[in-house]
């Protein structure tokens, strides 16, 4: 079983390996070119962990490559924009190993810069190997760095926050000083603090409330938490010995509902994942079956003749836990796909429950010689299989996700329910589901 479900796996992982990393995606945008015209466009973009120094832009069916020396500009529809500007910045780590002194050195470049507040107040980000800086400028002003710098020394860390003074200094331009005295003071060197002061300084210029340009990607967006329901197909491939013949049971449905949590990795897309998933789920099924067998055989000419009927049943209910890595299609559209592999626990929460055999037999003899006559009925009831507390097997996924909703269709492979030297009774499941983020 688990060589098939290892080669499942490894076709699962080439397939999303090239789509994930042989081509990037192209989403629609825009460029400004050289005379402030906007062109619009494809971009190759792959949810980028740093600024770009080109672009790869689609026209027509042509594709070219754009530096910030080529245009002014450029912005990807739902993921934001970038602004082509020459910066001046000082260089040194803020983080790590940290130098004996604030360092004085600075370096210029012409670069994209992401733009995460628009307004008469503009803020920038530029992320680098090295470490991030932030940016700002007044309308049409010049794009100054705002300052921040670490040293330790002496196993004291110490921060040179100049960024604050600067911004100080806007504040004041717009009378919130008297206001909000502590929100300079108390302000740390982070993308979203950064972000909700400089909306305010655009709110008290304009009188207009303003918005993050780009969407955050803070810790609450990497811990997910679902509600799941649906239903299952439970399959029993296995044939098993009943009383008097071989048996087989046929498929039924059952519900399923649960809990999932997942954690995602930051950047491209968000799109892969891990997660784990608790649900409850039960089966039930019966089956009948009749027939004339021979019994109590002692040879060709000594035995029982046996018209016999068996009703068979089995039933359980599982609580199921299923550990799975997830990969979801980057895309510039609501509607995104995705597919999952991972491993499912099942708990038999009757533990010793059996699949059995209800049977009842009319006899007739057939002793050497002597005529045949009638021998009695009989019946009982008979197990077939003890079951086992616990059984794993694997689990494959498809879906599709539109903002706090999934749809996903699940295939279970067999897992052996059988208690050990049992015979072999196996559990196969497809399932068809519905998830609801509530925390996302």
């Amino acid at each position: 079983m688990f060589t098939k479900l290892t080669s499942i796996y490894l076709c699962f992982f080439v397939v999303f390996a090239q789509k994930a990393y042989s081509n990037v995606p192209l989403f629609p945008g825009y460029y400004i070119d050289s005379k402030g015209d906007s062109v619009l466009c494809r971009i190759e973009y792959n949810d980028w962990f740093k600024n770009p120094n080109t672009i790869v832009v689609q026209v027509n069916n042509t594709r070219k490559t754009l530096g910030p020396a080529d245009i002014k500009g450029f912005g990807i529809t739902g993921y934001g924009d970038y602004r082509s500007e020459t910066v001046s910045y000082h260089l040194g780590p803020i983080s790590g190993d940290l130098p004996g002194e604030y360092s004085d050195k600075t370096d210029n470049t012409t670069c994209f810069l992401l733009v995460l507040v628009n307004g008469p107040y503009c803020l920038y980000e530029l992320t680098l190997q090295e470490r991030y800086y932030f940016f700002i400028n007044e309308k049409d002003g010049p794009v100054k760095e705002l300052v921040y710098r670490v040293k330790q020394s002496e196993m004291v860390i110490s921060e040179d926050a100049q960024y604050r003074n600067l911004l100080a200094e806007y504040m004041a331009r717009e009378h919130l000083v008297k206001n909000e005295p502590y929100s300079v003071t108390r302000l740390t060197y982070s993308k979203s603090k950064l972000i909700a002061i400089v909306n305010r300084l655009n709110e008290a210029h304009s009188g207009v409330k303003t918005a993050p340009a780009v969407k955050l990607k803070s810790g609450e967006h990497l811990l997910q938490l679902d509600l799941f329901g649906g239903a299952v197909r439970n399959s029993f491939p296995t044939e098993f010995a009943s009383y008097y013949a071989p048996a087989k049971f046929p498929s039924t449905f059952s519900p399923e509902a649960g809990v999932g949590l997942r954690v995602l990795f930051p950047g491209h897309f968000n799109a892969f994942s891990i997660g784990l998933a608790v649900g409850y789920t039960s089966f039930q099924c019966s089956t009948s079956q009749s027939g004339n067998t021979r019994a109590n055989v002692q040879s060709n000419t000594w035995y029982d003749s046996v018209n016999y009927t068996e009703n068979l049943s089995v039933s359980n209910s599982l609580l199921t836990t299923s550990l799975y890595f997830m990969y979801l299609v980057p895309g510039s559209g609501k509607l995104r796909y995705y597919g999952k592999l991972g491993l499912n626990t099942v708990f038999l929460l009757k533990p010793n429950g059996y699949a059995y055999s209800n049977w009842s037999g009319v006899y007739t003899a057939f002793y050497s010689t002597t005529t045949p006559y009638p021998d009695g009925s009989h019946s009982g009831t008979y197990e077939s299989i003890a079951f086992g507390i616990n059984a794993i097997s694997g689990e494959i996924a498809i879906g599709a996700q539109a903002a706090r909703h999934r749809v996903e269709l699940v295939y279970y492979s067999p897992a052996e329910l059988g208690a050990t030297n049992q015979p072999s009774f196996q559990l196969s499941r497809l399932g068809l589901y519905y998830f609801f983020t509530i925390l996302k």
